[in-house]
């Protein structure tokens, strides 16, 4: 869903479901308060998770996440990590997911993703 005002190119408008990947290439404006989730595929069963750095604490904080596996029950295949967020503050908040191995932080991340949080 998208609101019915029109926002400029490099912005989305609000809308109701979980932002993913796809949404990374555009700064996403929200209202003051707002909860939202932020979705990515993940597979921790190689040993590898999403680490969370949000510039801005005070604009967006995070809750809780959770991993919900493939529906096929296949091991192997992974499924997806989503954060619970909130906007608290008016402001800009960039948000950093690096996609690394979760016993040896040393190792580079294999995948970064970066939304930009408008706030207003």
């Amino acid at each position: 869903l998208v609101s019915c005002s029109t926002a400029p190119k490099d912005e989305i408008a609000v809308i109701s479901r979980a932002f993913t990947s796809v949404d990374a290439d555009r700064k996403i404006m929200l209202s003051k308060g707002r909860s939202f989730e932020i979705k990515l595929p993940s597979n921790p069963e190689t040993g590898y998770d999403w680490i969370l750095n949000i510039d801005n604490p005070e604009v967006v904080s995070s809750g809780s996440n959770r991993y919900t596996a493939d529906r096929s029950g296949r091991t192997g295949l992974g499924g997806e990590t989503m954060w619970s967020l909130r906007t608290r503050a008016t402001g800009d908040a960039v948000l950093t997911y690096s996609y690394q191995n979760a016993s040896n932080t040393r190792i580079p991340a294999s995948r970064t993703v970066t939304f930009t949080i408008g706030v207003r």
